[in-house]
């Protein structure tokens, strides 16, 4: 079974997520994606254990005055932070929620909806960035902007529990709607921008330099940035991050039938 079935078999939809489904013509229901409150519940309780042992060693004595004053300041964050993660975060996100369905998505805040077609989408942005400490895994964070195509955003992090299942549905959806007609755009003689890269007929436009397709650009992505290799190099050159191409998988897929020909 997927990541993506479980997340829909896990959640039963409650009647609204029909209504939803109705009145914004968004097709069945397939998945529902909530706010992971349980990680910030024990970051919660971490942070006041911590003030707490911080509390100790100052009521002690044991501590000179500059360490007394560094201590009480860690106490301050320490609260702050259990407060923000207990209550806080909860009161300010622990309502929202998101309805995927078969053509589009609704984003709930407390009663706010904020619906979206997936052809209504006009951007996508994605910023992934993976963790290590000491060389060791630490974690992921993601985040994934949406732009309607009335200018309407929305930002979908690590808030939402497998955010990032919802963003490769988005790309993947988004991205198999534009492709074509950006490839159609570009047969008819159009210049299209992707952030700091354009693409045309002739060939692709960096912020060094413009490559023609003679030379077969291989257009990929690796840490972050998105990489050229040229034909006859052995690596490509780094050219630009990741997070700032809007619609980065169109961008891919259109460069690479125009360097292969297969456009044309």
């Amino acid at each position: 079974m997927s990541q993506q079935a479980r997340v829909s078999s896990e959640s039963a939809f409650p009647q609204e997520a029909f209504s939803y489904a109705g009145l914004y013509r968004l097709g069945q229901p397939v998945a529902v994606y909530r706010v992971a409150l349980r990680q910030n519940i024990i970051l919660g309780i971490i942070a006041l254990l911590l003030g707490g042992v911080f509390a100790m060693v100052v009521i002690s004595g044991e501590s000179s005055g500059n360490s007394i004053i560094f201590m009480l300041i860690l106490v301050l964050l320490c609260l702050a932070g259990g407060v923000y993660y207990l209550a806080l975060h909860p009161l300010l996100h622990g309502s929202w929620r998101i309805y995927v369905y078969t053509d589009g998505w609704v984003f709930l805040k407390g009663n706010q909806a904020i619906p979206c077609r997936w052809d209504q989408v006009a951007f996508v942005w994605q910023r992934i960035i993976r963790y290590y400490r000491n060389g060791v895994y630490a974690g992921t964070s993601y985040k994934y902007t949406v732009q309607r195509a009335d200018g309407v955003q929305m930002v979908l992090t690590n808030v939402f529990r497998n955010v990032n299942q919802l963003g490769d549905r988005i790309q993947s959806e988004v991205t198999s709607r534009l492709t074509p007609q950006a490839l159609a755009a570009v047969r008819a003689g159009q210049t299209l921008p992707f952030g700091r890269f354009s693409i045309n007929w002739q060939g692709l436009a960096t912020p060094k330099e413009v490559i023609p397709w003679s030379e077969a650009p291989q257009v990929s992505i690796g840490s972050g940035w998105v990489t050229i290799q040229r034909r006859g190099q052995r690596k490509g050159t780094p050219y630009g991050k990741v997070d700032s191409i809007p619609n980065l998988y169109v961008f891919l897929k259109v460069a690479d039938a125009l360097a292969k020909g297969q456009a044309r």
